[in-house]
């Protein structure tokens, strides 16, 4: 029995220490775990105040890289900006360059000019004996508007000197059998020999005679010794109301005359001239008219040498002549 006891006895005192150093291990492990979760504790609290610095360091960080990103970003801008200037600055240039290049060369190199050749003139009989030519033409024949076109053949070639200038004729027009009174003008190819004006020579190459107070016209068909001649007055047999007294027409300023009816057959007419247009704007009494400065550079330009003609016919006659 008392060995039972022993046994017992041994068995708890076995189990005291067991419990006993139990108990110091938990004690121990609370204890150090405790101090784990302090510095556990510790840990989180130091980073919680290291972390917001770190966030603070790596944005700050993080915007210089942004900032020089965008530094590299502009200053590339610019270079490529400043290469495309250049690049159009020099398309511009050459361009430039090009016109300057093309204007000089169109500049300097004058083209080569074929002659002008007036077909409907250069064919004319008229041309193979004058080398001067003025062409009275209108639309219609019994119009008195009508056009003067001025030529002369040089080297063989006929050219225009002054196109379509203004021109009138009688106030019913033209005709190839007019007779005096009608009022048209003679239709054909004519001569021009002689000028004359109230005013002075302007110029002219023709002979040229200064209108005299006594200085007529005779237009007297009873009288054919001195039909369609330049008379002095006072009268040799020629009537004064069938005549012009010259002096007192204002358009014989200037005026050349045409060789129309030099046989001097009455009734066929008389008086016809080249001389300055109505200023009414109207017809003439079957002269021919046209602007005073036009009629002053014609009488300038006329050159007796090269035998002048005038032609008078309405445009699609032409080729008569």
């Amino acid at each position: 029995m008392k060995r039972y006891l022993l046994i017992i006895v041994a068995i708890m005192s076995a189990f005291s220490v067991i419990y006993f150093a139990n108990q110091r291990t938990i004690t121990y492990y609370k204890s150090t775990g405790n101090n784990i979760i302090t510095a556990g504790d510790n840990y989180l609290m130091a980073n919680k105040i290291v972390q917001p610095h770190k966030q603070n360091k790596l944005n700050s960080e993080n915007k210089e890289m942004e900032l020089q990103k965008q530094l590299a970003q502009t200053a590339q801008n610019t270079i490529k900006n400043k290469e495309n200037t250049a690049v159009k600055a020099a398309a511009a240039t050459k361009k430039a360059a090009e016109r300057t290049s093309q204007t000089t060369t169109s500049q300097t190199t004058k083209p080569t000019e074929a002659p002008i050749v007036l077909v409907p003139v250069s064919k004319l009989k008229a041309g193979t004996s004058s080398q001067q030519l003025i062409v009275i033409t209108n639309k219609s024949i019994t119009s008195y508007k009508a056009v003067c076109n001025v030529y002369e053949k040089v080297n063989g070639q006929w050219k225009y000197v002054w196109k379509n200038l203004y021109a009138v004729t009688g106030n019913n027009g033209m005709s190839y059998n007019r007779h005096e009174g009608d009022k048209t003008s003679p239709a054909g190819i004519f001569t021009i020999t002689q000028a004359f004006g109230i005013a002075n020579n302007p110029g002219t190459k023709l002979p040229y005679r200064v209108v005299q107070e006594n200085d007529w016209w005779a237009g007297d068909s009873q009288d054919p010794s001195t039909y369609n001649t330049w008379q002095k007055a006072p009268s040799t047999g020629w009537r004064e109301s069938e005549s012009e007294h010259l002096i007192d027409i204002s358009l014989y300023k200037y005026a050349m005359v045409i060789d129309f009816n030099t046989a001097r057959i009455p009734y066929k007419g008389s008086a016809i001239f080249f001389h300055i247009a109505p200023y009414s704007g109207g017809g003439t009494a079957g002269c021919i008219g046209v602007k005073e400065s036009d009629l002053v550079k014609i009488l300038k330009w006329i050159n007796p040498s090269k035998n002048p003609k005038i032609i008078i016919c309405p445009e699609s006659d032409l080729n008569k002549f």
